[in-house]
Parts: C-alpha cells; sequence; structure tokens
C-alpha cells in the first residue's frame, strides 16, 4: 500500500496537507512495531497523531497511549499539537488538565489517553490497543519494553487496514537501544520483520516549511549537532562517553582463543542492580579481547561464583587476576558474633579471588578512550578483517558479546544545564555495570601474552654432542670446586 489508508467518517484528518512519501509509508506499514526517526521539520510529531487518531476510529472502540517520557514536554508540545491535530467533530470529551496527563473520549468510542514515562508505576496495569512514543529516542529501552508487552489487545482481530499497535517518533539518538531495535544492520529476519523503521530525507518536508528553515538552524551550531538534527545522521550524538568506538572497527566475530594468551575478568558486584563481570584476553601485541560477558540480577555471591568457576572449568582456562569494584572490599556485611565481612570475602570462600580496581574515573574513562581508539599507527592484528593494515585500536569485543557492546557504545556524560566552567563530567549512573568492568581491567594494564618458542627436536648426533660438552662443564666445575677446598687446608 502506497498511499495512505481511507480517512474516518471522510473527515480530513491531514488538514489539507500532503503527506511526505516516508509519511506514507509508515501510515501504510502493518508492522507490530515501527518507528519514525528524522531530522527537524520532517513532521514527525504529525504522524505520530494521524497514526494515533486512524486507528482510534478503524477499531473502535480502541484505548489507547500518546506518552512521552516528562510531563511537561508531554503537556507543553505533544498533547497540545495532538488537540491542534484531532478534528473538533471526532471528539467526544477532553480533560486536559494543568497538573495532570489527560485524555480525549471519541465519539465512536474508546479514548486516547496522555501519560508522561517517568514513572512507570502509572502504566504498569494498562490494557492497551495501541501506544505511540513521542520523542521515543528520550525513553529508556527498559521502558519501552514494558511498553510493547502492554499493546496489541487488537493485534488478532486484523481487517484490511494496517495495524501496527506500537509505533514512536523522534530525533536521532545515536546508536542507541532504538538503532540497535529498528536499523542495525544485520539484524535477523523475525526482527528485520517485526521492528521497522522509515527515515525521512534530510529535507523531504522542506517545500512546506518557511524559507531558508534549515540554514537558519544551521548557524553558529556544532557539526555533530547539524548531522544529528538536520541530517538526520544517526551516528552522530555529542555527550558520549566513549565516541571512539566504532561498530566496524571495535567489533570481531568470535574465534578460539589461544590458551597462551592472558586472561582476566572484570566484575562489578550489584544487589538491586545486576552483577556484572568480563573476561578479557590479551594477545602477544597486547591488544585486549572482551571475549565474554556476564551480567545478572538476584543471585547470591556464592552463587555468581560457582556459576563462574564451571564456565571456566569448562573450556579449561586460568584467570591472572580478577580486578573488582573497590567499594566490594569494605567489611559493611554483618555476621555472626558481631564479625563484618566483605562481598569480596563471601567471592573468595567460593574459589574467586578478587583484588581492588582503579575506580578513579577521569583516568579510567580516559584509559578506556586510549584502548578503543583507532591508532594510526598501530597494526590491526591478524585476527581481524582488516588485518596487515593500520589505524587499528587496542581494544576489541566478541560479537556474542552484546550487553557489554550496547552499554559501551552508548554510554553518555550527564546532561549539564549551566554555561560555566569547570564542571564536572560524570556519566549518567544507569546501564554501566558492565562499562565498569571494562574500567577495572583496562586500568590494570594487562600485559601482553608471551611468544613461547617451540623446543627444538635435536638429532642423536647433536644430543651426543649436547650431553658430551655437558659432562665436561660438570667435570671442569667439581675440578674446580676441589681446588678451592685443597688450596684452605695451607691456609
Amino acid at each position: 500500500m502506497t498511499e495512505p489508508p481511507a480517512q474516518p467518517q471522510g473527515i480530513d484528518i491531514f488538514q489539507g496537507l500532503t503527506p511526505l512519501p516516508t509519511q506514507k509509508r509508515f501510515l501504510a506499514c502493518g508492522a507490530p512495531c515501527k518507528v519514525y526517526v528524522g531530522p527537524f521539520g520532517s513532521g514527525k510529531t504529525e504522524v505520530l497523531c494521524w497514526q494515533a487518531i486512524l486507528l482510534s476510529h478503524w477499531y473502535a472502540p480502541n484505548r489507547g497511549l500518546i506518552a512521552r517520557f516528562t510531563f511537561r514536554e508531554l503537556k507543553d508540545t505533544t498533547r497540545r499539537r495532538f488537540m491542534e491535530i484531532a478534528d473538533p467533530r471526532l471528539v467526544k470529551h477532553a480533560s486536559l488538565p494543568e497538573t495532570g496527563d489527560g485524555y480525549v473520549e471519541w465519539k465512536v468510542g474508546g479514548v486516547t489517553l496522555f501519560r508522561n514515562l517517568e514513572n512507570p508505576l502509572q502504566f504498569g496495569s494498562l490494557d492497551l490497543g495501541y501506544c505511540g512514543i513521542d520523542e521515543i529516542t528520550e525513553t529508556p529501552g527498559d521502558v519501552y519494553n514494558h511498553l510493547e508487552a502492554r499493546v496489541g489487545r487488537h493485534w488478532t482481530r486484523r481487517t484490511t487496514w494496517p495495524y501496527s499497535p506500537m509505533f514512536g517518533v523522534g530525533n536521532p539518538g545515536g546508536q542507541d537501544h532504538i538503532w540497535r531495535l529498528f536499523f542495525k544492520p544485520g539484524r535477523a529476519e523475525g526482527d528485520r520483520e517485526r521492528y521497522v523503521g522509515f527515515q525521512p530525507g534530510p529535507r523531504e518536508n522542506e517545500a512546506n516549511l518557511p524559507p531558508l528553515y534549515y540554514d537558519n538552524l544551521a548557524r553558529g551550531k556544532a557539526s555533530w549537532w547539524i548531522r544529528r538534527f538536520l541530517q538526520g545522521d544517526m551516528r552522530s550524538l555529542e555527550g558520549l562517553v566513549w565516541p571512539q568506538f566504532d561498530y566496524t572497527l571495535n567489533l570481531v566475530k568470535p574465534f578460539p582463543i589461544p590458551r597462551i594468551w592472558n586472561r582476566y575478568q572484570g566484575v562489578d558486584h550489584g544487589r538491586r542492580n545486576p552483577t556484572a563481570a568480563q573476561w578479557w584476553a590479551t594477545d602477544t601485541a597486547g591488544n585486549l579481547i572482551c571475549y565474554r560477558d556476564y551480567e545478572v540480577a538476584g543471585p547470591t555471591p556464592a552463587e555468581h561464583a560457582r556459576e563462574w568457576i564451571q564456565i571456566e572449568k569448562a573450556v579449561g582456562e586460568t584467570i591472572q587476576s580478577r580486578p573488582a569494584d573497590p567499594s566490594m572490599f569494605a567489611k559493611n556485611q554483618a555476621g555472626m558474633g558481631g564479625s563484618w565481612h566483605s562481598v569480596a570475602e563471601e567471592y573468595e570462600e567460593n574459589g574467586i579471588d578478587l583484588e581492588p580496581g582503579d575506580n578513579a574515573m577521569q583516568a579510567s574513562l580516559d584509559r578506556c578512550g586510549t584502548l578503543l581508539w583507532a591508532d594510526p599507527q598501530h597494526p590491526f592484528p591478524e585476527w581481524h578483517p582488516r588485518a596487515g593494515q593500520t589505524g587499528s585500536p587496542r581494544a576489541f569485543f566478541f560479537e556474542t558479546c552484546e550487553r557489554s557492546v550496547e552499554e559501551v557504545s552508548s554510554w553518555r556524560f550527564k546532561d549539564f544545564r549551566g554555561q560555566g566552567l569547570g564542571l564536572r563530567e560524570e556519566p549518567v549512573d544507569v546501564d554501566d555495570h558492565l562499562c565498569d568492568c571494562f574500567r577495572y581491567v583496562a586500568t590494570g594494564y594487562p600485559e601482553a601474552s608471551r611468544i613461547v618458542k617451540p623446543r627444538p627436536v635435536l638429532s642423536m648426533r647433536e644430543w651426543r654432542t649436547k650431553r658430551h660438552w655437558r659432562g665436561v662443564r660438570e667435570l671442569k666445575r667439581k675440578l674446580s670446586a676441589r681446588y678451592q677446598d685443597d688450596s684452605k687446608d695451607y691456609v
């Protein structure tokens, strides 16, 4: 379907506007989940509202949700624009309180709710026919996943119209969870069918905007801002902790780790948060390879330790050192008889010997950034697809370490609203546990693995010659010792 479907009751919900080519394809798509991510001026909020209004009438009575992460933006932008687009002839009643989220009740039956997503408890029990999220790249991944599980009660009653119960719009957010879910190359066939992303061209809507709209916006802006907000580049994002990370350079396909390579494990214990661990190896050139990761919430230190030992025994590997979060060594766990012990001691009792890692934030961030940086003079290792070329980083991740790649590539600094100098650069304290494991291993400066030269196989003649001269040297040593003993008698 290339044209927008018929509109409810013959009312022009587009208000005389002609949807853009990408908007048409978005509205006509019947994928279970879809997003429309583009630059400023590409009609994102409009297509969000059109989709919600159409679903409310194609499948009446329907119960839908229009959401945005913060209440202020929901009230001032999304909700206001929705009511401008919704034809009054379709609305039975609307409640738009200044201090509450609000809703719209339709004449055909059903309701569209407005909610902010800062408090997940507000939508934990909702039963939704559809959910549309404005500025979806601002929504955390766990919140999106929770909402996806709450929608689609009409999905099995699909008729002639396309039905997408989960949809959203927004500006490019870098290589975040939305990019990985909807746009990342190499996704499985099932994921590509379920999660469909649409991206309008940089100036697709220019004819409907004021003259020189994009040129005026670009004046005085940083290059990354222009690429992200005006050109729609999904990989341009200001504020990343490690912007050096590159999917084409720092990721490698799994391969057997040689037994002679040194191995290390970084550990970050969590109680309410997950316990995270990474296994790293160093090759003979000093390159670091993360070949396994672990992130599990709930089990005790004893359970984690036994799981790790079982994993390592299964492949017969020996770990040189296990740097861990220094707070794990604080004796803050109450024991019997008024004694106190640390979390690290609990791991030690179960066979995992930890050592305090370096938790100096800025120094560790710089160290990791240096390892991820593509050094123009450093050659790619022989196990990399670009072996033989220069411009290689020194830290790599197996493609199977998906959680580590996700956290390292998208970890950001906190946003500061002030303009003053001297502001502390602090990363956000969310989805950073595997990043901490990386920091502890990196600041330990793991040694390069040594090249073990094979012992030469001697011929019979070489062996006899070697044994002869070994005997000669031994005889000389004995005679020299005897001469020294005899000389003592004359002293």
